[in-house]
């Protein structure tokens, strides 16, 4: 059983916010829960120009870390105001204007009101997507999608889910079936499996558990950050910052969860990071042990020049 190397404070503090292409390195950014900021929670002291700000750094910083693929976890908005979509499409908008590929997730927020995701699919284009090179496809929608990247020497397949889809409340059992099918297609590709919510799921037993190239899996949903290992082969995420206080230095300031691919050395290290907090030196550090970490996963090396 995999063990995961929690960060201490300074650890590997020099060199987080680089990826050495040279050795293959890449990043793979999670964005949790934004519904607070499309919204501008101003008693949590949430705005929206802390999100855009966030958006436009992950652009700035996309060849130091060399991004490869920015993905949310759901509830982009807190209602379906225009508004918010409108800010949604903005910042990622921003994104997509340089390239960087930038994945949305349908959650109860985005359920709620509206069960067959019309806002989602009419905010954001299920055309423009299918444009891109790396889109896989879609089911009824951008609520399920795949995407398919080379990275390196190692394929990847990302899959998002709606929300608690084969549940008694949401139904949507259609929805798995259509994954299994999809993973079923890739046995030979790393995946990387998001939804809104996975823990103790309908979904997550009848697709993640009958699949052991999914590598990781990523939820937001509840106000925790939570790390483990299932299969002895699976890393489980669950990353959401909406809740955080300043008490016992924690921030809620746009926190972005974002993981570090290192193949010469067949780790991932993940850091959790606020570019709109400080910490007295422009930026924020989330220390906690399961906010920042590396675990083992054995990848292909890059090819030699």
């Amino acid at each position: 059983m995999f063990l995961a190397l929690l960060i201490s404070g300074t650890t590997l503090y020099a060199d987080k916010l680089t990826a050495d292409k040279s050795r293959g390195e890449w990043t793979l950014v999670v964005i949790p829960d934004t519904q607070g900021y499309t919204e501008d929670w101003i008693k949590q002291g949430y705005y929206y120009t802390e999100m855009k700000e966030t958006f436009k750094w992950i652009a700035s910083a996309a060849d130091q870390l060399n991004i490869k693929l920015v993905q949310h976890l759901g509830d982009m908005v807190e209602t379906h105001s225009a508004i918010e979509w409108n800010r949604v499409v903005e910042c990622f908008n921003i994104l997509k204007q340089n390239d960087i590929p930038v994945i949305p997730c349908a959650g109860n927020h985005e359920w709620e009101g509206d069960n067959d995701f019309i806002n989602l699919n009419d905010y954001f284009s299920l055309k423009e997507y299918q444009g891109y090179p790396w889109w896989g496809g879609h089911y009824k929608g951008l609520q399920n999608t795949y995407q398919i990247l080379t990275i390196g020497e190692e394929d990847y397949l990302f899959l998002t889910l709606q929300w608690k889809a084969g549940s008694k409340k949401v139904g949507a059992q259609d929805a798995i079936d259509w994954a299994v099918s999809v993973m079923k297609t890739h046995p030979d590709k790393k995946i990387i499996f998001t939804s809104h919510w996975n823990e103790d799921q309908h979904h997550l037993s009848s697709t993640v558990d009958l699949f052991p190239n999914i590598i990781m899996t990523l939820a937001g949903h509840v106000c925790t950050e939570d790390y483990y290992i299932s299969h002895g082969r699976t890393h489980n995420f669950i990353q959401n910052y909406q809740c955080k206080g300043t008490a016992n230095n924690e921030t809620g300031d746009m926190q972005v969860r974002y993981y570090k691919f290192k193949p010469m050395e067949d780790k991932v290290e993940w850091f959790t990071y606020s570019v709109v907090a400080n910490d007295g030196k422009g930026a924020f550090w989330t220390r906690e042990a399961a906010s920042q970490g590396v675990f083992d996963l054995v990848q292909k090396d890059p090819a030699k020049k």
